[in-house]
């Protein structure tokens, strides 16, 4: 697997932080010497089996669920619940995502849209797709390897646990995976810490709802599948505690897109109707 300088310099072990070592189907970090293979077409930094105590994220490596995901069932839940979609989402990347310099992360990439997006923009030397999911990415890599995305590089790893270096991510893409996170906050310090100064980041994270049938069903569903539904203002909060300055917000009933960049953007906050 062959990668640009900017992305192996931005590769750290998620263990000990130490230096990496590349082979053809392993990799391995210098310090702790934690081994990291090569499967599918992805680099797996989460080599123990995968926890399944979470309904949501069993739900996730479902390889059913893969195959309809994009196509199917997430056009079928933003129809049910909110009004925002593909083409807003799109649209709201458009205008915030302004990469610095550096490699970009797709974290909680699944089966690689917004990686694709990041690739057809900027390039797909500059990025990195982030995975907890195996069978996610397996799609992803398929996927890739159809449109011709040879040089996306897909990983398995922790939102809250990047193979990252600190301060190396020219831009980040988060989208539909907060909810999913045992710790949010700690994957929203995590990613702050892996960005370069004034490094755009871009999420669309989950809200709660106070509605006659949202309300309840969100209640059922974080009951049986430990999902968060975020208070909007507090998930604001945790962007600006860990130096992400909120440049830019849409609600839509049940959805949030953010835009922020990492430390003092010295840009007003702007929210859209």
């Amino acid at each position: 697997m062959t990668l640009s300088d900017e992305r192996s310099a931005s590769l750290a072990c998620p263990r000990c932080g130490g230096p990496l070592t590349m082979g053809p189907t392993v990799w391995a970090c210098a310090g702790c010497h934690a081994p990291f293979p090569l499967r599918n077409g992805w680099i797996d930094f989460e080599p123990a089996p995968p926890d399944r105590g979470r309904l949501a994220r069993r739900f996730m490596q479902s390889r059913a669920v893969t195959a309809i995901y994009e196509d199917v069932l997430r056009p079928t839940l933003a129809r049910l619940g909110p009004g925002i979609g593909y083409a807003h989402e799109h649209a709201f990347l458009q205008r915030h995502m302004s990469p610095v310099d550096g490699p970009l992360l797709d974290v909680g990439s699944g089966t690689g849209r917004y990686a694709g997006w990041l690739a057809s923009r900027f390039g797909a030397s500059r990025v990195i797709a982030v995975d907890i999911s195996a069978t996610m990415l397996d799609r992803a890599v398929h996927d890739a390897r159809r449109r011709g995305d040879t040089h996306v590089l897909f990983v398995r790893a922790s939102a809250t646990a990047l193979p990252i270096r600190a301060g190396s991510l020219g831009g980040v893409t988060c989208s539909g995976v907060l909810h999913l996170v045992a710790d949010p906050e700690g994957a929203v310090r995590a990613l702050a810490h892996a960005m370069r100064a004034r490094a755009p980041l871009v999420c669309v994270a989950t809200l709660g709802s106070a509605r006659w049938l949202h309300g309840p069903a969100q209640q059922a569903m974080r009951k049986a599948s430990a999902m968060t539904f975020f208070d909007g203002d507090r998930l604001l909060e945790i962007f600006e505690r860990h130096g992400l300055t909120v440049t830019a917000t849409r609600r839509d009933r049940m959805v949030m897109m953010i835009a922020a960049q990492n430390s003092d953007a010295g840009r007003q906050h702007e929210v859209q109707p």
